[in-house]
C-alpha cells in the first residue's frame, strides 16, 4: 500500500472515531472504507450433480443434503478440523451459491493470506439421479503474486470493511451470512420528513433504510419473527430502531444491546407456535450455534449466523498495518544493498512507515475513549427472592463496579442489623464493558432477614469510578 493510501485510510479512521455518536438517541452510524489487502483469497467450487441424498463437501466435514443451502454447507466445513473456525470463532470459509448444484468457498479468517489452499475433496455419500456425483475445482489460487514498487495496486484486492457506531460502542463487520436484507436500519438514508407521518414500524419498513449488516443471528423464514410489530417490540423508546429482525442468540454484540430485551420477545412470540418447548424458545439456556441451529429448525426456521465482527481498531487496521509494513519492509531490505544514491529513498520511506505507525496509535486511542461510559444498572427482576437478585450492569471496559443493596436505618432496626448495608460485592466489566451480575446477602444478614415477614423496598446503588446508577428494588420471601 502506498504512504498516500495509508494516510487515507487512516484518516477516514480518525474521522469515524471522532463521528461516533455518545447519546443514546442517536442512531447508529454506519460507514465503510475499501481497504486494499497484500493476499488475494483462495476460492473454490463445489459442483454438486444429483437430484436427492447426501454429500460432504469435504472429507472431514459433515454431511448434508445435495441441495442444502449455504449456511449449512459452511457448518458443514466449519466442522472439519483441516478448515473449522479461527481464535475469534469466526467460520475460515465464506460459502454462496450463484447457481443451483453450485457452491463457491472463499477461503478467510485463520486461511484468508495462505498460499493455494489445498483443493477440498467432496464425498458422494448417498447421491443419486442425473449425474450422481460432487466435485472440486480451484477458482483462484490464494495468496497472489509479490508486491512490486512503486505499483502495488496491481496485485492487490480490494475489500469493503463497514465501521457501526452506537452510544460509545464501535465494531466493524463485513458480509459473512450471505444475507442481504433485512439487517441493521440506517434511518438516515430515510426522506426528512418520515418521523411525523409514519409509525415506528412503518420506519422499520421504510426501503431507503434497509441493509444487509446483522451484528446478531437470526431465525428466518418465520413470519412472527420477522413481524415489524414484533422486531420493534425488544427496541426500547424513546430511541429509534435500530435493527430490522428480533435477534436469535443469547449474548450481546458489543453495539450497547441487551439481550434482556429480546430473550422475553423471542419467548413469547414463539410459544404459539408449533414445535416450540411449551412457553416458547428461551435463549437465555441456548450457548451454542447447534443449539440455536436446533432450535429455529425444530419451529420451521433457517438458522443465520451474525456477519463477521472484528472490535474496531483490531481486525481493521492489524490488516491495514499488514499490508503496509510487509512490502516497505521488503522494499527497506532491498533498498539497503543499492547504491549509494538509494539511502535518501530508505529514509523516507521509514519516516513515512513511523509517521503511519503514530497515526495508527492516535486513531486507536480515539477509539478507546469512546468506550469510557457512565455506568447503568439494569435489573432481571425487581423482586429479590430471599434477598437474591441479578442485573446487568454496563460501563467502562476493564474497570470495577460495586454494587450494594441499601436499607433505611428503620429497615436495618427492624431485622436486628447493625448496618444498613444489606448486601455489597465487586465486579470487573468485560472487554464489552458489560457485567452480568448477581448479589445474595451474607449467611448472617440472610438468617436475620428469613426471620421477617414483611417484603422490604431497598435501593440497589451501583458505582464504577466517578459515576453512579440506582434502581429500586423489593425484597422478598
Amino acid at each position: 500500500m502506498h504512504t498516500n493510501t495509508l494516510r487515507t485510510a487512516i484518516g477516514a479512521l480518525a474521522a469515524v472515531a471522532l463521528a461516533l455518536p455518545t447519546a443514546a438517541s442517536a442512531h447508529p452510524g454506519i460507514y465503510s472504507v475499501d481497504a486494499l489487502l497484500a493476499k488475494a483469497p483462495e476460492v473454490q467450487t463445489i459442483t454438486v450433480d444429483a437430484t436427492a441424498g447426501m454429500f460432504k463437501p469435504s472429507a472431514g466435514a459433515t454431511a448434508v443434503a445435495f441441495d442444502a443451502p449455504t449456511w449449512a454447507v459452511q457448518a458443514a466445513l466449519e466442522a472439519d478440523p483441516a478448515i473449522g473456525v479461527d481464535s475469534n470463532g469466526n467460520s475460515n470459509v465464506l460459502v454462496v451459491s450463484p447457481s443451483a448444484g453450485q457452491y463457491v468457498l472463499t477461503f478467510q479468517g485463520a486461511t484468508k493470506n495462505t498460499i493455494n489452499v489445498p483443493t477440498v475433496v467432496p464425498v458422494d455419500v448417498t447421491l443419486t439421479g442425473a449425474g450422481d456425483s460432487v466435485t472440486a475445482m480451484e477458482s483462484t489460487p490464494g495468496g497472489g503474486a509479490a508486491i512490486v514498487y512503486p505499483a502495488p495496486t496491481g496485485t492487490l484486492a480490494v475489500q469493503t470493511q463497514y465501521t457501526i457506531a452506537n452510544d460509545g460502542y464501535a465494531i466493524g463487520i463485513r458480509e459473512g451470512n450471505g444475507v442481504a436484507i433485512d439487517g441493521m436500519l440506517n434511518l438516515k438514508l430515510n426522506p426528512g420528513t418520515y418521523r411525523t407521518p409514519e409509525t415506528r414500524t412503518q420506519w422499520i419498513q421504510e426501503p431507503t433504510s434497509q441493509t444487509g449488516l446483522q451484528p446478531h443471528a437470526t431465525c428466518q423464514g418465520i413470519p412472527a419473527l420477522a413481524s415489524a410489530t414484533n422486531v420493534d417490540a425488544w427496541q426500547a423508546t424513546p430511541s429509534d430502531p435500530f435493527y430490522n429482525y428480533i435477534p436469535f442468540q443469547s449474548a450481546a454484540a458489543g453495539l450497547g444491546d441487551s439481550p434482556a430485551k429480546w430473550i422475553p420477545v423471542v419467548k413469547s412470540v414463539t410459544s404459539v407456535l408449533p414445535g416450540a418447548p411449551v412457553g416458547g424458545i428461551d435463549l437465555s439456556t441456548l450457548t451454542t450455534k447447534a443449539q440455536l441451529a436446533s432450535a429455529c429448525s425444530a419451529i420451521g426456521g433457517t438458522f443465520r449466523p451474525s456477519d463477521i465482527i472484528s472490535v474496531i481498531g483490531g481486525n481493521a487496521i492489524t490488516d491495514a498495518e499488514t499490508a503496509a509494513k510487509a512490502p516497505l519492509n521488503a522494499q527497506v531490505a532491498t533498498l539497503t544493498a543499492q547504491v549509494a544514491s538509494l539511502t535518501s529513498a530508505k529514509a523516507t520511506t521509514e519516516a513515512a512507515l513511523a509517521t503511519a505507525n503514530a497515526a495508527l496509535t492516535e486513531a486507536q486511542a480515539k477509539v478507546l475513549a469512546l468506550t469510557r461510559r457512565s455506568v447503568e444498572v439494569t435489573l432481571a427482576s425487581a423482586k429479590f427472592t430471599r434477598g437474591i437478585g441479578t442485573m446487568m450492569v454496563t460501563g467502562t471496559a476493564g474497570a470495577k463496579v460495586t454494587v450494594s443493596v441499601m436499607l433505611t436505618k428503620a429497615q436495618a432496626a427492624s431485622i436486628g442489623l447493625k448496618s444498613t448495608t444489606f448486601a455489597t460485592t465487586t465486579r470487573t466489566f468485560d472487554k464489552q464493558g458489560a457485567s452480568l451480575i448477581t448479589i445474595a446477602p451474607s449467611k448472617a444478614v440472610a438468617k436475620a432477614y428469613a426471620k421477617q415477614q414483611p417484603n422490604l423496598k431497598v435501593i440497589v446503588t451501583v458505582t464504577s469510578g466517578t459515576t453512579k446508577d440506582t434502581v429500586r428494588a423489593t425484597l422478598v420471601h
